[in-house]
């Protein structure tokens, strides 16, 4: 059981995260300005009167903490009012400002001694702080103080890494709140995607591993992700992509793993000096596919790979994907939807329906399952 502290945990979306916290058995503190009916009725501990602008509000806070230790920090609380450039409210983007990136900072600070090592701070932030992705303009004073905060979280993980201490900035999409007016996905749904609720432990080649991510793991274990267009930086080149993750590693040869990583996924050098948007969709997928056996991994995670390709082009993938499993020995964990390419390409396949698995086994014994076949399939194969 982890204590697990929120701030803005009155409505929306702060609400939710305490509540799921609470159902799962951890122990929630929920801090805000003024608590709500619902949740009084949730049955937690709440520290309400909290302004996280204020100094001396924080300050007492954390003095009514003292003595208790913290596990997960969930910074939570914030505000967003429209402007424009022709209606700029100067006293608003400061207001913003002051909520949504000091506000943090000010709490993670103030909270710093009853953090426990190797605990975890949440900073919830937003898409609309990302400079690249601002196609829209407006919402100044939301735009810079999302922005400021994902500094803050950044250096707060430098600052906070020698005590084990890992931050996440954390995008919960376009929530259905009253920040919203109740237009986005549903709050349930957006929670849950934010809370890591998962025991037991993770074994790769019967060696356990720890849940954070390590070097060493990474160098067993690579992913591919399921959007080609959004996986590779738009303005790095395919050579730039390649050679990263060599650099991270300390891996020498460079040119010579580049050259024949581009050989091994049928792109050849041609390729090696074009940007993304010079490649199919087919294309960028294999060069992520070469990002990650680059590193030579034992374990490659396919999350949907042929997601948004034509028929021709995920036939393509399929006779590559077992091209990489045949020449690299290497071990290939698909996720799939598309059920007549997991039958097609899987020696073992795990079904699951709503998060439950429902069958495990080979793909003869997996379509003859009549769970299965009810789920997904429709008719014996």
């Amino acid at each position: 059981m982890a204590t697990v502290l929120i701030t803005g945990a009155n409505r929306g979306i702060g609400l939710e995260i305490a509540s799921q916290y609470e159902a799962r058995g951890d122990e929630v503190i929920a801090v805000c300005r003024r608590a709500s009916e619902a949740l009084d009725t949730m049955g937690v501990e709440v520290i309400d009167g909290v302004d996280v602008t204020s100094d001396e509000s924080v300050a007492q806070m954390a003095s009514a903490l003292s003595g208790r230790r913290i596990d997960r920090l969930v910074n939570n609380a914030g505000i967003l009012e429209r402007d424009g450039l022709g209606d700029l409210d100067f006293d608003s983007i400061e207001r913003q400002f002051r909520v949504n990136a000091i506000g943090p900072l000010r709490v993670t600070a103030a909270l710093r001694p009853v953090l426990t090592d190797g605990a975890r701070v949440f900073i919830i932030t937003s898409r609309m702080g990302s400079i690249e992705d601002n196609t829209s303009g407006a919402y100044y004073g939301y735009r810079m103080s999302k922005a400021a905060v994902n500094i803050a979280g950044k250096s707060l993980s430098v600052d906070l890494k020698d005590a084990g201490i890992a931050v996440f900035l954390l995008h919960p999409g376009y929530v259905a709140t009253d920040m919203t007016g109740r237009q986005g996905i549903p709050v349930e749904q957006a929670a849950a995607g934010l809370i890591e609720d998962w025991t037991g432990e993770i074994r790769i080649a019967g060696t356990p591993r720890p849940k954070r991510i390590d070097p060493a793991l990474a160098r067993v274990v690579q992913m591919v992700f399921q959007d080609p267009y959004g996986s590779l930086h738009p303005r790095h080149t395919v050579d730039r992509v390649l050679a990263e993750p060599l650099a991270i590693h300390g891996i020498g040869e460079v040119e010579a793993r580049i050259e024949r990583v581009l050989e091994d996924v049928g792109l050849g050098p041609g390729f090696r000096f074009r940007f993304p948007h010079q490649l199919s969709g087919g294309q960028r997928q294999r060069v992520a596919i070469a990002r990650a056996l680059i590193l030579e991994p034992r374990l490659l995670l396919l999350d949907e790979p042929m997601a948004g390709m034509n028929v021709e082009e995920k036939e393509d993938m399929c006779r590559f994907i077992l091209d990489v499993n045949d020449e690299f020995g290497t071990t290939i964990v698909l996720i799939e939807h598309d059920m007549g390419v997991v039958m097609d390409l899987s020696t073992r396949v795990v079904v699951l329906d709503h998060g439950e698995k429902i069958a495990d086994g080979t793909p003869d014994e997996v379509s003859a399952n009549q769970d299965v076949i009810d789920a997904y399939l429709g008719v014996a194969h």
